[in-house]
């Protein structure tokens, strides 16, 4: 298929070669008076979220751009391991829909270069290194690993995917992945609202080529608006930001809605990190006390905040006087000067 600001076509034999797996699978044709907003009718997306969702979405099939991770939170009976699978058969259909997070680095860069789209299932926590993995993917960066059998011959893996992350608690903590990513907390369905899989399989079948073609629609119209689109402030991921804009347009002159939707979920993400770090808990604490002026090394001003949350011993956010520094600059930036903090 192929999209332009005129409108799309379905071509065969397609004139642009691919990479093929032999876990991909083909998407069914796209249906001509389609409607992308019948996804909803297959997903448990609270109103709230629904804009930033469908733009995310339609957003997913423009290559070449750094574009957020979708993570995707709720309590058990939530219904997110559905709205995922569903998410990845739209955008890159494969034998395997959902991946457990392996536990090797080299397996996990594998999947990020075989996937358009790599929708990882169930996670409880993202350690450090995955976290920072996946921060440098969305942003460009290229995976390079060195040929078997050699010792200086290395292989570079272009990987461009759409991520898709999902648990029951907020999946993770790091500040630069929060503002690299959009969230969406679902809610449990009710029991009267349940049915089998298989026959949910079947309904959202049935609307898939609908749903592909109300996609292609939304792109064909966001592709002739997105050069006219100037805004006046950028957050991060700002090319994501102006096709989102472009795309919300398309949907009805809803550009100043999804800006205003992308700000109000960057805020979420804030307080999900307000909860799960004791660290920023301790910042926040500290700033609301009666004596928010702090002036010492960082070992006073880390004890001090051990005071205030006091952290369990396992608790991996909370920073000890060596980290400190770098914990601190990853929320505000490079702005200490010697070994003493003041605020």
């Amino acid at each position: 298929m192929s999209v332009g600001s005129d409108g799309w076509i379905i071509e065969s034999p397609h004139p642009v070669h691919f990479r093929d797996f032999s876990i991909q699978q083909a998407h069914p044709d796209p249906a001509r008076d389609g409607n992308a907003w019948l996804f909803f009718n297959h997903a448990n997306v609270p109103e709230e979220y629904r804009l930033i969702l469908i733009v995310w979405l339609v957003a997913a099939f423009i290559p070449g751009m750094p574009f957020p991770a979708m993570l995707i939170s709720g309590e058990a009976g939530a219904g997110k391991s559905f709205i995922c699978a569903f998410l990845k058969r739209i955008i890159d259909p494969s034998v395997s829909a959902l991946q457990d997070n392996p536990k090797k680095d080299e397996d996990f860069d594998l999947l990020l270069f075989k996937h358009y789209c790599l929708a990882i299932d169930n996670l409880s926590n993202l350690s450090v290194s995955r976290a920072d993995r996946i921060c440098s993917v969305i942003t460009g960066s290229t995976v390079e690993k060195r040929v078997l059998h050699t010792d200086i011959d290395t292989i570079v893996l272009p990987c461009n995917p759409r991520i898709i992350l999902n648990g029951i608690n907020s999946i993770s903590n790091r500040s630069d992945l929060l503002d690299r990513s959009i969230t969406v907390r679902l809610k449990r369905i009710s029991e009267n609202a349940r049915a089998e899989e298989a026959v949910i399989n079947e309904l959202f079948d049935k609307d898939l080529p609908y749903i592909l073609g109300g996609i292609a629609d939304i792109l064909s119209k966001a592709m002739a608006i997105h050069p006219t689109v100037k805004l006046s402030k950028y957050p991060r991921m700002a090319d994501f930001c102006r096709w989102g804009y472009a795309i919300a347009e398309a949907l009805g002159g809803r550009g100043q809605e999804f800006l205003k939707a992308y700000a109000g979920n960057a805020a979420k993400l804030g307080e999900g990190l307000l909860e799960s770090d004791s660290f920023m808990s301790g910042l926040v604490q500290m700033m609301d006390s009666d004596n928010p002026k702090v002036q010492g090394t960082f070992k006073e001003v880390v004890d001090r905040l051990h005071a205030l949350v006091q952290p369990d011993h396992n608790d991996y956010s909370f920073p000890s006087t060596r980290s400190f520094r770098n914990k601190l600059e990853r929320y505000s930036g490079p702005h200490i000067l010697d070994n003493s903090l003041r605020w």
